[in-house]
């Protein structure tokens, strides 16, 4: 829900969320929308398709053409743990070749160098022997991309997603697509991507903000920055979050008291 404000505050142009989530919980998400601010903003919203696991809403940016047929042109996919704070059409003019599938920040350029960088190399996440990924020649210590954040268009993430499902469906208990510290998912997405993305503007992603309790950017750096994202343990609606007020600001609380941010929990 901060996020959607975060999008809807900062541009002047019109927008329309295609949202998707964990059928249970969408009666409660349309109701609490219906009360606030973002009543009059363009929404889809359908439940996660089968094939999405439970706990596992990451899979679902790669049905994102099964879920929403209708969705055609440019769209810039947002994880919910991201405060926009720049004009999201910005965002969404980033040039892609058809060679492409997106435009991605990788995850070895973060301003957060000094963090154990083991986990932005692609050897972290692949089964390198698998015959399927084998056979894409991935280098080991490639840098990964950050999935949370990515612009495409959809006739080339339709052509991505049908790789990615063929993946999946190669992968085995013997013989997995990923490493023992991912999933199928994720193993999926960082396979086919590869050698296929163009750069996301730097100003447009401020990852890594959830590795730690306390990041040392300073107010002015984050202020800076046209997006924010929390990925990592520590959510801004946790209260170990760094810089979590700037995600309060734009929190628009639940009527129904059943969701709170734990600083204002009762």
């Amino acid at each position: 829900m901060a996020m959607m404000n975060s999008v809807a505050t900062n541009t002047h142009h019109p927008l329309h969320f295609y949202v998707t989530l964990p059928s249970a919980v969408i009666p409660h998400f349309n109701k609490w929308i219906s009360q606030t601010k973002l009543r009059t903003a363009g929404l889809t919203v359908k439940p996660h398709p089968p094939k999405v696991p439970q706990k596992r809403s990451h899979y679902a940016k790669i049905y994102i053409k099964n879920i929403f047929p209708n969705l055609k042109g440019s769209f810039v996919y947002l994880d919910p743990d991201i405060i926009v704070q720049g004009d999201i059409s910005e965002l969404l003019n980033t040039p892609i070749i058809t060679s492409q599938f997106g435009a991605f920040t990788k995850d070895c350029f973060s301003t957060s160098r000094h963090l154990s960088l083991t986990h932005q190399y692609y050897s972290f996440h692949l089964n390198l022997l698998h015959p399927a990924i084998h056979a894409l020649k991935i280098h080991p210590n490639t840098c990964v991309p950050n999935t949370g954040v990515f612009v495409s268009q959809m006739h080339l993430w339709a052509n991505a997603s049908h790789q990615m499902q063929e993946l999946i469906s190669s992968s085995t208990i013997n013989e997995p697509i990923h490493s023992s510290m991912a999933d199928e998912g994720e193993a999926a997405v960082l396979a086919v991507i590869y050698g296929h993305m163009a750069p996301l503007p730097r100003v447009w992603h401020l990852p890594d903000l959830g590795l730690k309790a306390r990041v040392s950017y300073s107010k002015h750096f984050v202020q800076s920055a046209k997006l924010l994202h929390w990925n990592g343990h520590f959510k801004p609606w946790s209260r170990k979050a760094a810089f979590s007020d700037v995600w309060l600001r734009y929190y628009l609380a639940d009527p129904s008291g059943k969701y709170r941010p734990a600083r204002i929990s009762l």
